[in-house]
């Protein structure tokens, strides 16, 4: 059996709206070529203007694993050596499986240190925040890298990370949040007039705090938008004026996990079963 749905912590997120001008560099360091640097510190240094936020990396947990890591590694060893003459300046960190070891995996001969969670289903492994998290921690890592897929869309993820002072190379939680969660952002979006599709959360709107440019989406908001079960899902259909084919997603799910299509009741139950299965603990909506 599926085990109980994880909501995400209240989120408010701050509306601006856009003055119609461009930004301006303050200055041109970032268009000068060809600079060579003796250390992490004197690069760090040369761009950042304001020394209290000032950080210097220099081993990073890549937490993620495929062509994602590969892609990494590969990208930034080349800048190191441009940056540096020297692709070893940063160490990298590769979390892997007794599996991804069996499978003698290209991103594995790139790093210089191996950390180890458990095999078996993404939950265990590279989609488990705490996992992550203690591998960074314990390893004393500056930041990580998701990748994409897994846990990289997951706001726990830099909302744990920056409690530990280790960076997050993406988005703030905040962001990742509104945008990177499916729910909150549709919800967003119809709150700001954008059109969407016929889903299970249609109609929904955040309303504006006293200050009147926030939006809270709170769990009891968040949670008008999923449906919990089979009978609950067919039952919103039927509200919301759903009709098939449906798609069942579930908001943590990424890279193919937890989405399927269904054309008719007999394909949604069996479908249901397989999202919450594929994602333990997501919540779920559906979608026209």
């Amino acid at each position: 059996m599926p085990g109980p749905m994880t909501l995400p912590s209240i989120q408010t997120f701050r509306v601006s709206k856009f003055e119609g001008t461009s930004a301006q560099l303050s200055s041109n360091l970032v268009d000068q070529k060809n600079l060579v640097f003796n250390d992490i510190d004197d690069f760090v240094n040369h761009f950042c203007e304001d020394p209290t936020k000032a950080r210097s990396i220099r081993k990073i947990l890549v937490a993620t694993n495929g062509i994602a890591a590969v892609k990494c590694i590969l990208s930034m060893r080349k800048l190191l050596m441009q940056l540096f003459r020297n692709d070893r300046i940063i160490r990298f960190v590769c979390l892997t499986t007794e599996q991804e070891i069996q499978s003698k995996a290209e991103y594995l001969k790139m790093a210089d240190y191996l950390v180890f969670s458990p095999a078996g289903a993404n939950t265990n492994n590279y989609a488990n925040v705490d996992e992550i998290v203690e591998h960074a921690t314990r390893n004393n890592v500056d930041a990580v890298w998701a990748g994409w897929g897994h846990a990289s869309e997951n706001p726990r993820l830099p909302e744990e990370l920056s409690k530990r002072n280790i960076v997050f190379i993406g988005p703030p939680s905040k962001a990742m949040f509104a945008l990177g969660d499916k729910i909150a952002s549709t919800i967003i979006a119809q709150t700001v007039n954008i059109p969407t599709i016929e889903w299970s959360g249609s109609g929904l709107v955040v309303e504006p705090t006293q200050e009147g440019n926030e939006l809270e989406i709170s769990n009891e908001l968040y949670l008008k938008a999923c449906v919990a079960d089979i009978e609950e899902g067919l039952k919103a259909m039927k509200e919301k004026n759903i009709s098939y084919p449906v798609m069942i997603k579930a908001s943590e799910g990424g890279g193919g996990k937890g989405i399927r299509k269904c054309l008719n009741d007999e394909e949604f139950r069996l479908n249901f079963r397989r999202v919450q299965a594929e994602v333990p603990g997501s919540p779920i909506f559906l979608m026209k």
